[in-house]
């Protein structure tokens, strides 16, 4: 007999590991391994900052969390363990999180060189919308999070006609260089202006630097009214 009860224990356990579960109910819903039941209480899924969120390791495809700062919401990983993209819910796609505003309002030279390998680092000395994760000094943008950037940069010489055109640096590396114009067309003097938009694949840790080079001779002060500016848009 008592082997008999040891038997039906041990199949019984069996059985409820593969079985469906019900949390408030007794009969869960056919098509659910898990069915919570209730009118009066609501499911809590773990709290973290965007900053924690980043820091986990190896999230699972499909790990869902909320996050309380920046972006405020549900994110789940829609990558891989190895790869994570996070991707706020609510739009039914990847949510856009604008990342990064900063622009120049202290005085800074351009100089010499064109396209040359050796161009200036442009500076952006007031920082308006900070990086929610990953940082930014002013000059080196680290990114936070993997994913899609849209980069944005907007030059404008304060006095005199100059070619300024900017480059986007990632790790050292030029990969994008944007153009540039220059003509008497704005109120009040003549202006150069260079500008940059593009779509980068960026991996958290990866530092990006914009650089220039006035390509008509000279040393060019970029503007100090804000108007030079940098926008960095996580897609």
């Amino acid at each position: 007999m008592k082997k008999l009860l040891t038997l039906l224990v041990v199949v019984t356990i069996g059985l409820s590991t593969h079985a469906q579960v019900g949390i408030g109910t007794t009969t869960p819903n056919t098509s659910s391994q898990l069915d919570i039941t209730s009118t009066t209480k609501g499911l809590l899924v773990p709290r973290m900052t965007a900053a924690q969120r980043a820091a986990i390791s190896s999230p699972a495809t499909g790990l869902l969390v909320y996050q309380t700062d920046g972006s405020a919401g549900f994110y789940y990983n829609s990558g891989t363990s190895g790869s994570p993209n996070w991707v706020q819910l609510g739009t039914g796609s990847s949510s856009t999180t604008l990342d990064l505003v900063a622009t120049n309002t202290a005085s800074q030279t351009v100089g010499v060189g064109g396209f040359s390998s050796t161009p200036t680092d442009v500076s952006f000395s007031t920082i308006v919308k900070s990086p929610a994760v990953g940082s930014f000094d002013g000059t080196s943008y680290t990114v936070g999070t993997t994913g899609n950037y849209q980069v944005t940069v907007f030059l404008l010489t304060s006095t005199n006609i100059y070619y300024i055109p900017p480059q986007v640096l990632v790790n050292g590396t030029t990969v994008v260089y944007g153009i540039a114009v220059a003509n008497g067309s704005f109120s009040g003097g003549t202006y150069g202006r260079g500008y940059l938009n593009a779509v980068l694949a960026l991996t958290a840790g990866d530092v990006v630097k914009i650089k220039a080079a006035n390509s008509s001779g000279g040393t060019p002060f970029l503007s100090t009214d804000g108007s030079t500016r940098i926008t960095i848009v996580k897609l």
